[in-house]
């Protein structure tokens, strides 16, 4: 208890602020320090952290449980950019055997709300290809 006291003492006063900005993917921490009243505020510094889920390093790490979770909001919105189904689809393949057809239909729809017909027509061939079951709502 003492440590955390004289901790708090040399520390003083310490100021979090946190921003994000979804669109752009980015957020931005602020900390800034005072030492000690007697001794003027430290610089501040800050740190970028990727929030967007598309990022290949994202993508890559994703489970089963992460991309229906995503599929279910990208759904009812459509993504914000093509290549970002396109990337979503190709971890899919990857996982396909973790995967069920709605899964892959949740895309397609997703895509479909883009206006990219073409594309859906692109996919579902690549899906039949690739041996993913299809139901009569794909």
């Amino acid at each position: 208890m003492k440590r955390t006291a004289s901790m708090r003492k040399m520390l003083g006063m310490a100021t979090v602020a946190f921003f994000s900005n979804p669109r752009k993917g980015t957020s931005l921490l602020l900390l800034s320090l005072k030492f000690n009243p007697l001794v003027a505020r430290i610089a501040l510094f800050h740190t970028q952290i990727s929030t967007n889920p598309f990022a290949p390093d994202t993508l890559a790490q994703m489970g089963p449980t992460q991309i229906q979770k995503l599929l279910s909001e990208k759904q009812k919105l459509g993504f914000d950019k093509l290549d970002h189904g396109l990337s979503l689809f190709r971890r899919m393949v990857q996982l396909r055997s973790r995967l069920s057809v709605i899964n892959f239909n949740q895309l397609l729809t997703a895509v479909a709300k883009m206006k990219q017909y073409s594309t859906v027509v692109s996919l579902f061939a690549q899906i039949r290809e690739l041996g993913v079951p299809i139901d009569e709502y794909t």
